[in-house]
């Protein structure tokens, strides 16, 4: 519930712009950029990379996605396909193992979420797992929630994993957030992010500025790089915020206002002008502003990544400046997550609502890997059709 990818139901048009030299792909962060709705269909899939591995000298690539029962329904069946030919053509793998770790499976310390929304740790690749004690500035989760909403409460603390340590995976850092509570079915999202140096068992502030958990953002608010862990980015009340010494102080990113600035809604202006109440309305929802749903330092090439809701970000000295690498097309709806080829700096897989995207060259260009609706709906009609026989 509140570890998932935040969606945003519009996708992207990007206009015409003169692109600086600083960026030789992509367009600056402070172009002309309109969004606009897209009609829903009923069908979200929400396909995902979940392995790349090599097998007898031929990349494979697995994919999972959401095959929903019924056209606007929660009742959804989860899905794996697997792809040995650059995603020529694609197979069923009913035997994937999903391991659903936050972490490799090959490091000293390996993490998934508990069913009551905490964490549990395994030392043996995931052999056997325990529950992380998850003591909350010296209480238990029980004593730090009555502590924070002052009475007795039966709402419970739960907790999205925003970064791990590289290098150092027993050192871990998160979000905290309680509710609903059984009485008010109020939320409470707490600002800041939490750090534990112990594998998730004692816990206490790290960075009270950086945003603490929201509904409309992903967990996933700091960004570590895994070549000089003293380097940071996360997402500050303030706006966009880098540090260089650990998270000890944090200074504005590089066009950061640019960065920050509300995405342009598509006839939302000329719209509102022609309402008599247009005084009260903003120009600008509340989704209209910059939502961070991933930071990513990449290994090897120095870049940085941002998956926002208004498309995919990448700075390439240290956070200075930002070049807006893609933002979709009216047939490409929400970006959701971002994963890199581990045995290719330049190559890396952008997963959306419905598709899967893959770029060669470092995000200047990109083509579809996967239509995971289409191909839903190829295997629904196959399963259709056969049925009928």
């Amino acid at each position: 519930m509140f570890h998932g990818a935040a969606l945003l139901g519009c996708a992207l048009l990007v206009l015409s712009v003169k692109l600086p030299a600083t960026c030789h792909c992509g367009a600056p962060p402070g172009g002309t950029v309109e969004y606009f709705p897209v009609p829903a269909d009923g069908i979200y899939t929400t396909p995902a990379v979940s392995k790349i591995a090599t097998q007898r000298g031929r990349q494979v690539v697995w994919v999972s996605y959401s095959l929903q029962i019924k056209p606007y329904s929660y009742d959804v069946e989860k899905r794996f396909v697997r792809s040995d030919n650059g995603g020529r053509t694609w197979h069923a793998d009913p035997h994937y193992q999903d391991r659903r770790s936050l972490n490799s499976e090959k490091a000293p310390v390996v993490y998934r979420y508990r069913p009551d929304e905490l964490l549990m740790r395994s030392v043996d690749g995931g052999a056997h797992w325990v529950d992380c004690a998850f003591i909350v500035d010296g209480l238990s989760p029980q004593q730090f929630v009555a502590k924070v909403v002052n009475k007795e409460s039966q709402a419970k603390l739960s907790f999205s994993l925003s970064a791990i340590q590289p290098g150092s995976p027993s050192t871990i850092y998160g979000v905290l957030v309680i509710g609903p509570d059984p009485e008010t079915l109020k939320t409470i999202g707490l600002p800041g992010v939490y750090v534990s140096h112990d594998a998730g068992d004692h816990w206490s502030m790290f960075a009270p500025d950086l945003r603490g958990w929201d509904p409309d953002e992903s967990n996933s608010v700091l960004g570590i790089n895994p070549s000089n862990p003293k380097q940071m980015l996360g997402h500050a009340k303030s706006g966009l915020v880098i540090s260089a010494d650990g998270g000890v102080t944090w200074r504005p990113v590089g066009q950061q206002s640019e960065l920050e600035k509300p995405a342009e809604i598509k006839g939302r202006k000329d719209a509102i002008a022609q309402r008599p109440d247009a005084s009260s309305i903003p120009i600008y929802p509340t989704w209209a502003y910059l939502k961070v749903y991933q930071i990513e330092f990449q290994r090897g090439s120095g870049a940085i990544y941002l998956l926002t809701n208004k498309g995919l970000y990448r700075s390439e000295d240290s956070a200075q400046t930002w070049c807006l690498v893609y933002s979709g097309t009216p047939s490409v709806s929400e970006l959701t997550s971002l994963v890199f080829d581990p045995d290719n700096p330049k190559r890396l897989f952008v997963n959306t609502r419905t598709n899967i995207l893959i770029s060669d060259d470092g995000a200047c260009h990109f083509r579809v890997l996967l239509d995971a609706t289409r191909f839903a709906r190829s295997k629904q009609d196959r399963t259709s059709t056969s049925q009928s026989r």
